[in-house]
């Protein structure tokens, strides 16, 4: 099912839409492009596709290596079914560890250590690159946003320096991780 799919079923009559890694990047498209009617708009640890794009450099492509080392047939999927699981990884790299339950570790170990699903996340990568998802969403441009829109910006260490955002975004969540800890509640919300 798409995303305007879930919103359809949900029949909800206000969206708050809520996005982290690709699921942002899919986010901004889907803002933009007012695929379906939102409210509220928050990304977490993304930047704006346009501003991203515009400070693109060496120093960036070199922490992005990743992205191209997935465009490998099968070597990315089997280097990552043998390393630590999912769930250990996304609690290692969490602001705070500890919120992550053991079951919820667990969980996250088990979906992430079948093939198919490693497959699933790494072919995200691969539409970016060779399935030409960069160059259409190019082609359509980036129209401003209009809804109110927040942003936690990128973690300086693995993303793009300084932090980019679109002049229609208010970054905000600055204290939080990659994983978005929900002991640190938000105003936005209420």
């Amino acid at each position: 099912m798409t995303l305007g799919g879930l919103i359809d079923a949900a029949g909800c009559s206000k969206v708050t839409l809520m996005a982290h890694d690709w699921g942002a990047v899919i986010a901004w498209h889907f803002a933009m492009h007012q695929i379906r009617k939102i409210d509220q708009l928050v990304i977490c640890n993304v930047p704006h596709p346009g501003p991203a794009a515009a400070a693109m450099s060496w120093a960036q492509l070199k922490k992005s290596w990743y992205i191209f080392f997935f465009q490998l047939p099968r070597l990315p999927e089997r280097m990552l079914l043998k390393s630590a699981g999912m769930g250990d990884m996304i609690q290692t790299t969490a602001a705070a560890p500890n919120n992550f339950s053991e079951a919820v570790v667990a969980l996250y170990n088990e979906n992430g250590g079948r093939k198919e699903n490693v497959t699933a996340m790494i072919n995200y990568y691969r539409g970016l690159v060779r399935g030409g998802g960069m160059r259409r969403q190019k082609r359509l441009g980036l129209p401003i946003i209009s809804v109110p829109t927040l942003m936690e910006p990128p973690a300086p260490k693995n993303e793009i320096n300084p932090p980019t955002v679109s002049p229609s975004v208010t970054p905000i969540l600055t204290e939080l991780s990659a994983i978005l800890d929900w002991k640190y509640p938000s105003p936005f919300f209420n």
